[in-house]
């Protein structure tokens, strides 16, 4: 638990931190041995033709690298704006909007791996999809919560509530 805080950090981190490592280590490992399965037996047909390959690669490169700054926007938006409904409920409600901030970065950052898989079966290889996987591997690690940026959280929060600052829900 923090010094000044009576909110519980592991409590707050270990299911966003395990969901995390299902959406973006395990999910593109996964498909990476199929992509690698069907790569060897020479399952795949043929491609795009080489000119309209290379601008879909470099046109999902420019996204998939986007897709990781924009990931890295929203970590800072959602995790730094009112997650508490009120004073009473702030420990659950932070809870609960940590794990909804981090199940929402990670679907940016697990949809790069998706966009190897897609440069795949267009014709790409096997590289190719090893690339954007190691693409979202990184943006994952820019973007998953450690124990610093909790506590940083949990005082924003802490704060927040103390200025009378509450998650309003859009209707």
């Amino acid at each position: 638990m923090n010094d000044e805080s009576k909110i519980d950090i592991n409590k707050l981190l270990i299911k966003p931190v395990y969901i995390g490592l299902f959406m973006n280590i395990l999910v593109p490992a996964i498909l990476l041995g199929i992509v690698y399965y069907i790569d060897k037996n020479g399952g795949q047909g043929r491609g795009l033709t080489s000119d309209t390959y290379n601008i879909m690669f470099w046109a999902l490169c420019v996204v998939a690298i986007s897709e990781g700054a924009m990931a890295f926007i929203l970590r800072q938006k959602f995790f730094f704006s009112p997650m508490a409904v009120s004073k009473e409920t702030l420990e659950d409600d932070l809870v609960r909007g940590f794990m909804n901030a981090s199940i929402i970065c990670y679907a940016f950052t697990s949809a790069i791996a998706i966009y190897g898989l897609i440069l795949f079966f267009m014709g790409g290889t096997f590289e190719t999809m090893v690339l954007f996987v190691l693409i979202s591997m990184i943006a994952y690690q820019f973007i998953r919560p450690r124990y610093g940026f909790a506590k940083k959280v949990i005082e924003a929060q802490e704060k927040f509530v103390q200025e009378g600052h509450f998650y309003q829900p859009k209707k």
